[in-house]
């Protein structure tokens, strides 16, 4: 049986001519570890990786600066 765990990726980007960042992308995580695993949550689809923040779901932002 699989880990329950997920989590929300927010990608955002900058604003050209301003100091402001917006979202651009949304992705929900799912953990595919068995569960009780030790460590990092790791959904494997996409590669990514979270801590356990308890039972709350966990919300991952990161920005991305396009050319």
């Amino acid at each position: 049986m699989n880990c329950k765990h997920r989590a929300v990726l927010i990608v955002t980007k900058a604003v050209e001519g301003t100091s402001t960042s917006i979202a651009n992308q949304r992705v929900e995580l799912a953990c595919g570890e068995p569960a009780g695993h030790p460590g990092t949550h790791h959904d494997k689809r996409r590669d990514e990786r979270w801590e356990d923040r308890g039972p709350e779901l966990t919300h991952l932002l990161r920005h991305v600066d396009e050319p």
